[in-house]
């Protein structure tokens, strides 16, 4: 049976992920079926490990901001008949921008490691997963070390450009 990326994220909505709660493993392994479909070819599996890693951090930050958003703020909203997409983006983006800039420099870290891992155990060609099995199978270890150090430079890089990117659109969301 083919499921689309509407199922999932109806099967997230209904609160698959729950923190606290053994469920993140459940919910994780419904995930994997749900989306095997895309996975089918090998070239893909860094990415869709990568996400399936990192999304329960994201989402997790996210219920939690919104879980924290101040009710008279909202009352005052509704008295006021302020439309759904102001609430969205002047109270709700207020409260959970914070949570997810907090959360993303974690996941951005265990992203790099969890596509890196699935490329090494996929054996994803011209890769640095494949470049770093190799290097370990044959006892290469300067290769082994210079593709390790590749790998935290480049995770460092990206964390540096995305979180920059990320605190200016914050910026850029206050100013609103």
């Amino acid at each position: 049976m083919h499921y689309g990326f509407s199922c999932i994220f109806l099967r997230m909505a209904q609160g698959i992920f729950k923190t606290g709660n053994s469920n993140n493993a459940v919910a994780s392994d419904s995930i994997i079926y749900y989306c095997a479909d895309y996975m089918v070819r090998l070239e893909n599996v860094a990415s869709y490990i990568s996400f399936i890693v990192v999304f329960p951090m994201i989402y997790n930050s996210v219920i939690t901001g919104v879980g924290n958003v101040d009710s008279k703020i909202l009352e005052m909203a509704q008295v006021f008949n302020v439309p759904w997409w102001k609430k969205i983006r002047c109270i709700y983006a207020v409260y959970v921008l914070p949570y997810i800039q907090t959360s993303l420099k974690s996941a951005l870290g265990m992203c790099w490691k969890a596509g890196i891992s699935a490329e090494v155990i996929g054996l994803v060609t011209h890769s640095i997963g494949e470049q770093l099995y190799y290097s370990k199978l044959y006892l290469m270890t300067a290769d082994l070390f210079a593709w390790s150090i590749a790998v935290v430079f480049m995770s460092f890089i990206f964390e540096k450009i995305f979180m920059k990117l990320v605190d200016l659109t914050v910026l850029k969301m206050r100013k609103l």
